[in-house]
């Protein structure tokens, strides 16, 4: 399994915003490599996971010092009674429903030379794909109407 987001994706997380962030625009890597070994896709989304921890940032110019040089998001997670355990409802006191969903296995053209214009097609269509999961099931997991997903570039 392969996770696009990774490190950029943990510092842009906020659980009190309405807008959940994915790092995946520019994030293709894993699309080439599923094309170029025939391997299908699978889109998925965790959700609840922006509520279980709060996300303490350490200044940005450290953060940025550990990002480049070891590749570490320059953050902290807070749990309950501020350890690493996770918590298990809101500040409302509303609960916290964590839980994958998964779609549906996206067929793709083995292709070992991965011509650009497939693999951003393909990108295109997990990224539909993802989207399509977050409004469909937003709600089922606490997710109120007004919740949007937003991909963003690494760099954002």
């Amino acid at each position: 399994m392969l996770i696009p987001g990774g490190t950029r994706e943990l510092m842009l997380t906020d659980g009190h915003s309405t807008t959940t962030k994915l790092v995946l625009l520019g994030r293709k890597g894993f699309v080439k490599l599923a094309i170029r070994h025939g391997l299908q896709l699978v889109p998925g989304f965790c959700f609840g996971e922006k509520w279980v921890h709060d996300i303490v940032l350490l200044p940005a110019s450290l953060r940025a010092f550990l990002h480049r040089r070891f590749k570490l998001a320059g953050c902290a997670l807070a749990g309950r009674w501020w350890s690493f355990v996770g918590k298990v409802a809101q500040a409302d006191g509303t609960p916290i429903s964590l839980g994958y969903v998964w779609g549906a296995p996206m067929s793709i053209r083995h292709d070992p030379d991965c011509d650009d214009q497939y693999v951003q097609q393909v990108h295109e269509q997990y990224m539909a794909a993802v989207l399509d999961l977050f409004e469909r099931h937003k709600q089922r997991f606490g997710y109120s109407a007004e919740e949007q997903l937003d991909f963003v570039a690494a760099e954002d």
